[in-house]
């Protein structure tokens, strides 16, 4: 449910309940920047929340970072600016990636060192470091110990 300062909720208001329903998210009063829904009008009849910002989200994706209602005394019609995340689709799929790192352990068993060690050299071998930056680097690195872990069994999946 989305905050509001207009309290009133004419049949326009009720209709717009149903925006979920078709995969619409108001994001007016119920974003960073407004959060208690700021209004929209203020005029000489009253005021209300009248330019909403409606958006589809893409998979529970949302683009939209930030929400404000610019107060400007000279206007009745306040302006409504959205700010977008750079990259937030990228932002995200990499975040769920992390989740699920985050839900797979490494567990070491000495048992199986040599294997580890002799299986690291080996794929190190392939691995071309010239050019790449040190992030690059680590993230082949991080790579080649997770595959060789989940290789020897050493890899347990599941939260915490």
């Amino acid at each position: 449910m989305r905050n509001l300062e207009d309290k009133k909720l004419n049949t326009e208001g009720k209709k717009l309940k149903n925006c979920n329903e078709i995969g619409g998210k108001i994001k007016n009063g119920g974003s960073k920047g407004d959060w208690r829904g700021g209004l929209t009008y203020v005029g000489d009849m009253g005021h209300s929340v009248l330019d909403l910002v409606i958006e589809i989200e893409t998979e529970g994706i949302s683009i939209i970072d930030e929400v404000r209602v610019i107060t400007r005394t000279e206007l009745d019609h306040l302006p409504v600016a959205i700010y977008l995340e750079e990259n937030s689709i990228e932002a995200k799929i990499e975040n769920d990636r992390n989740r699920e790192r985050m839900e797979r352990k490494l567990v070491w068993d000495e048992s199986k060192r040599g294997g580890y060690w002799g299986t690291m050299k080996e794929k190190g071998r392939d691995i071309t470091i010239e050019g790449m930056n040190t992030q690059d680097r680590w993230g082949q690195l991080y790579e080649t110990i997770w595959e060789t872990g989940k290789e020897l069994g050493l890899v347990r999946e599941g939260k915490g």
